[in-house]
């Protein structure tokens, strides 16, 4: 493979009417200094071949897995060493133009960026435009080493993951991959094990990316699953590097967020009575009570709850 800028690895998997539209999406960018690797993760039927094969392009590059495997998705950060940069991105989501342009060129411009990404705008099954931009910020954002972490504890999960462009030393100098063990959030746990790391994470407020909501994502209580299963696993990262201050402090803002979570799914009636009854038992057993985090959460989500009611 010839060694370029950027090395861009696409997973897909059986959605051959998205794949080629984000195909498109990445190879008529402004930016043209990139490899593009798609990994067809098992994909069965011959219409994904069929739709890669139509491109006619050097900077495409094929790996097909006979069988899907989660674990063929980590295999493919050994591609990092082909380029300065490395990103993934999916199958069913659509780059701005000028997304790779940008990013690039905020990672040209400082050397201690690790990785730089932006904010997305929700589409739907159909590509249609749902005016929802994740996450919104007034200003671009700059997180120092534990920075993400700290404002993860007010603001949740707010990196759009396959937007993020990473340096490539980052990647290989400290193993980096998903950890699938923990979980939905395994991105989450991967932009932890890097904001402990030295270096700084941006997160420009440019809207530069469609991301693609199913509705049979259930976001919300997809949500409530993640949340529970990664955290006995950040609180280990965190022992692990002796931040203890945070992890005392993450420890209840993690159960405020689940908090958060389920009280706006009871509010818009997302949840029954019973299951919010069963969730708190469960977030009191792991040592949710009154302190600043769980008001603040609480507080967060019976305003989104109410503000969810009126919309709907």
């Amino acid at each position: 493979m010839i060694k370029r800028l950027l090395t861009i690895v696409l997973t897909t998997y059986n959605r051959p009417n998205y794949l080629e539209k984000s195909i498109k999406s990445i190879i008529n960018q402004d930016f043209k200094d990139f490899n593009l690797i798609i990994l067809d993760n098992g994909s069965t039927g011959s219409q994904t071949t069929k739709v890669i094969n139509s491109f006619n392009d050097q900077r495409i590059q094929i790996r097909r897995f006979d069988l899907n495997n989660l674990e063929n998705i980590n295999a493919s950060f050994s591609y990092a060493k082909f380029g300065e940069y490395f990103m993934i991105t999916h199958d069913d989501d659509i780059m701005g133009k000028g997304m790779l342009k940008e990013l690039i060129k905020i990672l040209n411009g400082n050397k201690k960026i690790n990785i730089a990404g932006c904010s997305i705008n929700l589409i739907d099954e159909k590509g249609n435009d749902l005016n929802k931009i994740r996450p919104r910020i007034i200003d671009d954002t700059k997180w120092k080493k534990n920075e993400f972490i700290k404002a993860y504890l007010f603001k949740g999960n707010i990196i759009p993951c396959p937007t993020c462009i990473y340096r490539s030393r980052l990647i290989i100098e400290n193993d980096l991959k998903y950890k699938w063990k923990v979980g939905p959030a395994n991105d989450l746990f991967l932009f932890f094990e890097a904001n402990l790391l030295e270096g700084i994470i941006f997160l420009s407020k440019k809207v530069l990316f469609n991301y693609r909501v199913h509705l049979s994502q259930g976001i919300e209580l997809n949500r409530i699953k993640l949340e529970y299963k990664v955290r006995p696993f950040i609180i280990k990262l965190l022992e692990k590097n002796k931040e203890f201050k945070i992890l005392r402090r993450y420890k209840k803002a993690s159960l405020g967020i689940i908090l958060n979570i389920i009280l706006n799914e009871l509010i818009t009636s997302k949840i029954p009575i019973m299951e919010f009854k069963n969730h708190f038992i469960k977030l009191k057993s792991l040592g949710l009570n009154i302190n600043f985090y769980s008001l603040y959460w609480g507080f967060i989500g019976v305003l989104r709850g109410l503000k969810n009611l009126i919309i709907l």
